[in-house]
């Protein structure tokens, strides 16, 4: 047995509505609210008296390739 169109659309746009309030309508206002809360932090370090750090990657039978990675830093 079929539904008929409108009730498939009924139930699905009543989906997608209901959806979209709840999700949707609250997002701006936690956007707007969240900012208003956020406190700004300063944490008085200047940017060159903070250490510089080294990233090791280990790779698995990468000796032809590492060198070409090597090169674009």
């Amino acid at each position: 047995m079929q539904d008929p169109s409108w009730v498939v659309i009924l139930v699905w746009g009543t989906w997608l509505l209901l959806t979209i309030i709840i999700d949707g309508v609250p997002i701006p206002f936690k956007l707007y609210f969240s900012k208003k809360t956020r406190r700004k932090v300063d944490n008085g370090v200047e940017d060159d008296a903070l250490p510089k750090v080294s990233v090791v990657v280990p790779a698995h039978n990468e000796e032809g390739t590492i060198g070409i990675c090597w090169n674009h830093w």
